[in-house]
């Protein structure tokens, strides 16, 4: 057995412990536990090769969906903690108070209240601001880079269907329907990252009965279901590589796609 089989294998049965003794002691809720109870039940019969395949993707999902709730608890978290970070520096009640008579005899004593109070409320404010642009800047960071993951994951979904000999007005009009269809953003970007994404893309396009399937499933079984028919059936037509440049797809009108699916990110109108 080679390293990678292995390390699979360890995946696999690590994955399906954890699975099983959260849902014995009632700390998986019962949609993930009813996805790993119908993921036990595929009812697409496999041979032996093919069921390995399935198993290890469906222990590389399962995985990835434990990482996800962790990564989302050490949000929460991370969020209360800066909630109550928030608390220390919530604006003091502070009433500055009037400018006092000049002829009152404690004056000095009034004067320098106010100019303490003023000065509190001016630090409290200059603070605010820092804290609301540093978290501004870090919401823009974030979005930057979101975006220049997925600007590179379609330029490579894009290269890998001109590899494939998928044509780029083809590409557009399966994503269009794909998109339109119903699929959620999460299993449209785990299809544009997959290396075989164009043909994936297309197959659904093409196999209207599979397509709803995948739309009326939750997005872990989707993309099981996707690495265990749909791609296979995909590769299986794949087309032939062709040398002729591609034409830019020109759209009029109103011709623009409604749906916001990053399938739809790569499109070119003029």
């Amino acid at each position: 057995m080679s390293g990678n089989e292995l390390q699979d294998e360890n995946i696999i049965e690590s994955t399906n412990q954890d699975v099983e003794q959260d849902i014995e002691r009632g700390e998986v809720d019962s949609d993930l536990a009813t996805e790993k109870q119908e993921v036990k039940k595929p009812h697409v019969e496999f041979n032996q090769e093919q069921q390995e395949v399935f198993n290890k993707a469906i222990a590389k999902k399962t995985f990835e969906l434990r990482e996800t709730e962790r990564r989302l608890e050490a949000e929460r978290q991370e969020r209360e903690r800066y909630a109550l970070e928030l608390e220390k520096y919530r604006a003091p009640v502070l009433e500055i108070p009037p400018r006092p008579d000049p002829y009152e005899e404690d004056f000095e004593q009034k004067m320098r209240a106010r100019d303490q109070a003023i000065a509190l409320k001016a630090a409290y404010d200059s603070q605010n601001l820092q804290r609301q642009q540093a978290q501004q800047a870090q919401e823009q960071e974030a979005n930057y880079r979101k975006q220049q993951e997925l600007e590179r994951s379609v330029s490579e979904y894009k290269s890998n269907a001109l590899k494939f000999g998928v044509k780029q007005d083809e590409l557009t009009q399966a994503a269009q329907t794909v998109a339109n269809y119903g699929i959620n953003e999460d299993l449209a970007m785990a299809i544009i990252q997959d290396e075989q994404g164009a043909l994936i893309t297309t197959y659904l396009a093409d196999n209207i009965e599979d397509l709803d399937k995948v739309v009326r499933m939750t997005t872990i079984q989707a993309a099981m279901y996707i690495a265990s028919v749909v791609k296979p059936k995909a590769q299986a037509r794949k087309p032939k590589v062709s040398n002729a440049p591609e034409p830019t797809l020109a759209v009029r009108g109103n011709g623009a796609p409604e749906s916001k699916s990053p399938l739809l990110k790569g499109v070119t109108y003029r």
